[in-house]
This record gives structure tokens, sequence and C-alpha cells, in this order.
């Protein structure tokens, strides 16, 4: 969720098209949220049950997940995904979210008592809504994660994820304000009161750009005083995000000017946590500047096209077209071709010629 109302109290720094956002990082590092990616990536087709693998696992966001890799990857953007703690474990979220977390429980409780009562009627009125209710009670899986982290591997592209009790956009926004990273990108807003020093949040075809400063100086012109990351996570918290609920009668087109007069004595207990929560840094954060194993893109391509049923051509000439030069295309779908002939030989008992 990140913070209510976040992008109607402030603007902006720039709004571009996804050619000229990522031309300016050209030859810097992009954090990205990838929990974020992957969930826009499951959730952005018409019917996530569309596209599936030999087991009949979805494979709908391998593609768009790809997709993203390779078009950054043809704008010289170095890329660190960053993917939340493991979901299996009890400390995966900041133990202050727990509130947000029970609310997201029972939502997803009605949510899929609503589905089976649709899917129990096998009306066909019903197909829309069920597609959009499914999408609803959608859970990026484990193995979903280990997926993408292979097609990362595999393609020399660098991860990391982050410790217990910190999700990916509060590790993202600790290494831009360690200037560790460039930039973050996510549609999670409280990357900036976690200390993003520029966040890129894709909005329909569009990109916008918020940068730490940019913001600092959108509160002194309302203020007239200069305003610090304390200042911008009093207001995230009195907006209400992830950790705290709204402060009453103070919204958006008023918080800038109120937040000032509100003493921290008179916040609530959940939004002095919040701003805690805001302030507190990762540990152990195990990371590289640079990824320097090699690429394996054979062993990736059969894997895409034996197991997650992706057509071998269409994979490697138009997925991986931004990714890899012709000749490199060529010359690796000849050696996936001729690894794949050995194994149908050998299956068969028929020797190669």
């Amino acid at each position: 969720m990140g913070v209510l109302d976040f992008t109607k109290c402030f603007s902006p720094v720039l709004i571009l098209k996804e050619k000229y956002v990522f031309e300016k990082f050209k030859g810097l590092t992009i954090a990205i949220d990838a929990y974020n990616e992957i969930y826009r990536a499951s959730t952005g087709v018409k019917n996530i049950s569309q596209m599936t693998d030999a087991y009949g696992n979805n494979t709908s966001h391998l593609t768009v997940i790809i997709s993203l890799i390779s078009r950054l990857k043809s704008y010289g953007v170095k890329q660190l995904w960053v993917f939340d703690h493991s979901s299996e474990e009890k400390a995966f979220h900041n133990p202050f979210k727990q509130d947000e977390i029970n609310k997201r429980i029972l939502r997803q409780q009605a949510v899929q008592n609503k589905l089976q009562e649709l899917k129990a009627e096998d009306n066909e009125e019903h197909k829309d809504r069920i597609s959009s209710l499914e999408k609803q009670t959608l859970k990026i899986t484990e193995q979903t994660k280990n997926e993408v982290k292979y097609i990362l591997t595999q393609l020399g592209i660098n991860y990391i994820d982050s410790p217990a009790g910190f999700e990916a956009e509060h590790v993202a926004a600790y290494l831009s304000r360690t200037d560790k990273i460039d930039a973050v990108y996510s549609a999670d807003t409280d990357c900036i009161p976690f200390g993003a020093k520029i966040m890129i949040k894709k909005k329909g075809q569009e990109y916008e750009i918020y940068t730490y400063e940019d913001i600092c100086d959108q509160i002194k012109d309302v203020t007239g005083t200069d305003a610090d990351i304390y200042d911008i996570r009093k207001i995230c918290a009195i907006l209400g995000c992830d950790f705290c609920e709204r402060r009453p009668r103070v919204g958006p087109k008023t918080v800038l000017k109120k937040y000032k007069s509100i003493p921290n004595d008179s916040l609530t207990e959940k939004q002095r946590k919040a701003i805690e929560a805001f302030s507190m840094d990762p540990v152990n954060i195990e990371f590289k500047s640079d990824y320097d194993e090699k690429i394996n893109p054979v062993e990736l391509f059969e894997w895409l096209h034996l197991i997650k049923n992706f057509d071998l051509d269409n994979l490697i000439d138009s997925r991986f077209k931004k990714f890899f030069s012709e000749a490199d295309r060529t010359k690796y779908k000849g050696m996936v071709k001729e690894k794949i002939g050995a194994i149908k030989a050998s299956a068969s008992g028929t020797p190669q010629t």
C-alpha cells in the first residue's frame, strides 16, 4: 500500500515515457522492488491462467519480467533486484505492520469466499468477475520468486534478499540513502520516508520520478521553513501508511499546512511507531556492486522452452531481442536446438547424425 494519498500530497519532479526515463539512468544502478514487479506482471494479463508450463503453473509473469529485464539492459541500466524476505518465515514483515497484515488477511478471506461462491454457480456471466477476484487472491510463492532469481542468475544480473523484518522497498531505499544505488523502482511510495533519494513509479504508460530534495522543497514552499527526512516521515505517518491509520481531519491537501502544529506527543502510539519504523536501518545486507557470474543463456533458454513451454524462436528473437545481438541469438538458438536434439535422440535410442 505504501503511504495513503502520497501522490495527492506531493507532485513528481518529472513525468516521462519509459525511454526517456531510463535513458537518464544509463550506466547507473536501479534497485527494483522484485515483489512489486512480479505481482504487477502476474496480474497485468487479462487471464492469469492463460499461459502455463508443463505442470500447469502460470508463466505469464515470466514473459513480462523477461521483457523488463531486456528493456532495462537495452537502455544501459544496471539492475539490482531486491526480494522480500522469505514469506514462509514469521519474521517476514516488520512487526509494526502486523495490524495492516491482519486487515489484509480478512480482506483476502472475504474475496476468497466470494470467489468460491461465484465458481459454485458455474455461470458464464461471472467469468470476468471471477478473473478479477482471482487476481485479488493471487499469492506470490517462493517457487515464483525462485524462478525469477534463476532467470536473473543465468543472465548475470544481481539480486539480493532482504533480511528478516524488512521488505524490499525498505532495503532498496536504504541502499539509495547510503549511495549504494542511484534510484529505486517501485510502486510503494513509502520508499521516500524510508530514505530513497530518487523513486521511479510506473503509472499507466508513463513513469513518475520523485526525489527527496524536491519533496523537501515542496514542503518548504508551503511552510516557509527548511524540511528534512523527519518532516517527511511525520507527514507520511499523519497521512497513514502500512504501520498506522490516518490522523482524522487531516488529508493530503492540508497536511503540509497542519503537520508542524501537531505536537509529537499528540500523535498516536502507532503513528510514532511508524516514524520509528521509517527510521530503522536494515542489517546484514549481502550486497555486491558488481555481479561477475558467467552468463549461461543456453541453459536458461532450454529451461524456458522445455519446462515453461515458451516457443524457442519467439523467446530468443522477440523476448531477448534487446538483450543479445542478432549474431548471439542465432548462435544460442543453434546450441539449444542441438542440445534438445541430443536429448530426444538419447530418449529414443536413435544415434545423432
